[in-house]
């Protein structure tokens, strides 16, 4: 922002007469209008020259709030406390704050060497949101002239997809890690070496036929524990803004859902998103916060569950042992979507496009 005072609408006005009223008066004669005119003049200089003592003005800026994680819908208040300098305490100067959450930029009259005011935010949806920077706002008293400081940087906040979509029973039981043969295979483990007796209720897919023929019983395949229970996911589709396809945002929240799952179980996980791979919930929750943009970039097989995007996403190809895929879109290409996922072997599920959000209407600053 400009360190330097400018004319304000009503200054350029007055330069605009004052520069006619010197030229109407010296070609005519008027020398009244000559000296009405250097007198508005020298007024617009005294005005930028009163500024001037505000270019060294500074603050020290601290902000609360607001509480993160924030998800759309959420209402969260900011609070702002400054220190001014001498040289920011100029009668009807200003600390204002814009943000692109939506609503007015908040504006406080700056008035003593403390100040202390808040205001309210609540996100349409998911994305990236910026509040500041802080901006000191200082006129002169004839209102000709402005002088505009950032006095603190600009802050990034990052609202999460929401987290509460239903996971199915199905999706529990081979995703979120119990010890059954689905939750084994989908998680890649190997089959062990070691053989026991059957017990009534074991996997017929699990006999070992050469051992039963040698003993005259059935002999099963002892299981061992997965070497590594991590779950590989993946979120394939393109959208170029957050917020605009329902299907999109309710893929998101699904995904986003099935991370919250996997963390309250303890159980690791591993999510590519576009070109990078996160293993932190904290760190997916921030990818998943601006995802739109995100290709196949490597063969879907190797992952256990898939995200896909009908409108937008290819062909994910043969499934794994166990894959599932969860699928949202327009209906003309969810169908067709879920026959082919079908036919390929994956397990496959509808997501529900995303609930809209309903902010509360914007309050203004205090």
């Amino acid at each position: 922002m400009s360190a330097l005072p400018r004319l304000t609408r009503r200054g350029l006005l007055l330069a605009g007469a004052g520069v006619s009223l010197v030229l109407i008066g010296a070609f005519s004669g008027f020398t009244d209008l000559v000296r009405a005119g250097i007198f508005a003049l020298l007024l617009l200089v005294l005005s930028v020259l009163t500024l001037l003592v505000a270019t060294r003005a500074s603050a020290q800026v601290r902000h609360v709030g607001p509480r993160l994680p924030l998800e759309p819908g959420d209402r969260e208040r900011v609070a702002v406390h400054a220190e001014l300098s001498p040289s920011a305490r100029f009668s009807g100067a200003t600390l204002q704050e814009p943000h692109t959450f939506g609503g007015p930029t908040p504006s406080w009259p700056v008035e003593g060497r403390h100040f202390d005011g808040e205001y309210a935010v609540s996100a349409p949806h998911r994305g990236r949101f910026v509040t500041g920077p802080t901006r000191l706002v200082v006129r002169d008293p004839f209102g000709l002239a402005h002088l505009t400081r950032d006095v603190a940087a600009r802050r990034e906040i990052r609202v999460w997809p929401r987290q509460d979509v239903a996971l199915t029973p199905q999706r529990e039981r081979s995703l979120v890690g119990d010890s059954s043969i689905e939750s084994h295979l989908a998680f890649g483990g190997e089959v062990g070496a070691s053989v026991r007796q059957y017990v009534r209720g074991d996997d017929m897919r699990l006999v070992h036929w050469p051992a039963t023929a040698r003993r005259g019983e059935l002999i099963v395949r002892q299981l061992d524990p997965p070497t590594d229970e991590t779950a590989r996911a993946r979120l394939v589709g393109h959208v170029e803004t957050p917020g605009v396809d329902a299907g999109w945002e309710g893929l998101v929240e699904a995904c986003a859902s099935w991370l919250s799952a996997r963390a309250r179980a303890h159980q690791p996980f591993a999510l590519r998103v576009g070109a990078e791979t996160y293993r932190d919930l904290h760190d997916a929750m921030d990818a998943l916060a601006v995802a739109g943009d995100c290709p196949l970039v490597d063969d879907a097989a190797s992952a256990h569950v898939v995200f896909v995007h009908a409108d937008t996403a290819g062909s994910l190809g043969p499934a794994p042992s166990g894959g599932e895929a969860f699928v949202a879109g327009s209906p003309d290409a969810v169908t067709p979507m879920r026959a082919r996922l079908d036919a390929d072997g994956w397990n496959t599920h509808t997501v529900p496009e995303a609930r809209p959000v309903t902010t509360a209407p914007a309050e203004g600053a205090r």
